[in-house]
This record gives C-alpha cells, sequence and structure tokens, in this order.
C-alpha cells in the first residue's frame, strides 16, 4: 500500500561513531527509528594531512522519516543535543515526502488516503497505466454510488393492482 500523507525525511551528517547518541536522542524526541549509511566527509574544513597524505575523515549519515509536525521537535532536539552548533560536529536537514510504502509499524496510525492494489508476487512497483487504472476504478465506482443516491425507486402497480 502506498500512503498519500504528507511526511519529512530528517537527514543527519555527523562523525563516526556518533550515530546512536543521535539516533537515541531522535527517538526521545518522537521519532519511532533510523537507517544508517556510512560516508566520507570532502569538505575543504574536514581534510587533513598526515605524512604528506590527504585524510578524510569517515562519516554517518542518520536518515529519520517523521511526520511532518514532528519534524522541527526531533531536528531541534538532534541540533542542540548532538552539538551541531558547533563547528565541526556535523549537519542536519529534512527533505519533504509525498508518499511512503514500506512503513507497516505505522499503518495503523494513518488513514491512508488511496490504495494501489499490487500483484504480491511482483517485486517492482505498479506501472503507471496500472495506477490510472485502479483510479479509475475508484472513480467510476464513486459515480455509480452518486447515481444510485440520486435515482428514486418507484413502486409500479402491478396489473392485478390496476384491475
Amino acid at each position: 500500500m502506498i500512503l498519500k500523507q504528507e511526511f519529512s525525511l530528517i537527514v543527519t551528517v555527523i562523525n563516526r561513531g556518533f550515530s546512536d547518541p543521535v539516533i537515541d536522542i531522535a527517538k526521545a524526541a518522537g521519532a519511532e527509528g533510523a537507517t544508517i549509511l556510512t560516508g566520507r566527509g570532502t569538505s575543504i574544513h574536514e581534510t587533513d594531512t598526515v605524512m604528506g597524505v590527504q585524510i578524510q575523515p569517515e562519516k554517518e549519515v542518520v536518515l529519520i522519516l517523521v511526520k511532518k509536525p514532528l519534524r522541527r521537535k526531533v531536528m531541534r532536539a538532534i541540533s542542540f543535543k548532538a552539538g551541531l552548533s558547533s563547528e565541526g560536529r556535523g549537519l542536519c536537514f529534512s527533505i519533504p515526502v509525498d508518499e511512503v510504502a514500506g512503513i507497516t509499524h505505522l499503518m495503523a496510525s494513518l488513514i491512508p488516503i488511496k490504495k494501489i492494489a499490487v500483484n504480491k508476487k511482483s517485486v517492482l512497483p505498479p506501472s503507471i497505466k496500472a495506477v490510472q487504472k485502479v483510479e479509475q476504478t475508484e472513480q467510476k465506482k464513486e459515480k455509480e454510488k452518486i447515481i444510485i443516491k440520486k435515482r428514486k425507486v418507484v413502486p409500479t402497480a402491478t396489473k392485478k393492482e390496476s384491475k
């Protein structure tokens, strides 16, 4: 099922080894989980030279998906408690997310705006034509409901009653 809700993806880039405290801070602020990716910094302020060889510090990228109203609270908690206002500690930003699939732990608390049927055998997302077909079918059903409500059923007299 694909949910059309407003979410935000909070991205926090920090030095390696500091992801666990960031996740703990985010969870305390209301986030439900996170994904950690590893990377390396390439900023001119982050490179050091040891014996003529440039060393680029390793980074961790923490991805946290939250409902939009929770975004500011989680970001402020990370920023203040992880010390991101200090130089070289990292950065935190958010990206708007319009549609989400695969967050089954949140499904019960969310009201899906649009359900899209997907063949369970397929690992690929539904094609655009399949999505359009589902939407057309839903629109047709809605129109039929409206037509049925507008119709008035008037009983007709049978031949026996009219004699």
